[in-house]
């Protein structure tokens, strides 16, 4: 899910990825809406079981001239904690004590 990546972050995972893969972000609608034409002229693809296990935001990263491990890297790399929105589920449990 590409929810809460900077932009700054996606800018070094893309420069870092430029020539061993290509990496696609997209309009999620537009995305789906892709997939499911892909799955209307080659049903046989297996397109309609990604297309339905989309959620959230999303984006695709191509590999041209590097192995999935590679990519992993890559993107273990540039994983960066966020701070917390407005509206935001925790990831955590967190209990706080009763103050004075």
């Amino acid at each position: 899910c590409a929810d809460f990546v900077a932009s700054k972050q996606m800018q070094n995972i893309r420069m870092e990825l430029r020539g061993k893969a290509v990496v696609l972000m997209g309009k999620n609608t537009m995305i789906r809406k892709a997939l499911e034409m892909g799955h209307l002229a080659h049903p046989d693809a297996g397109m309609d079981v990604l297309r339905s296990n989309i959620r959230g935001n999303i984006g695709f990263i191509f590999a041209t001239n590097c192995q999935l491990d590679d990519i992993r890297e890559v993107l273990a790399k540039h994983v960066r904690d966020s701070a917390a929105k407005s509206g935001q589920m925790a990831k955590a449990n967190l209990g706080l004590p009763a103050g004075p």
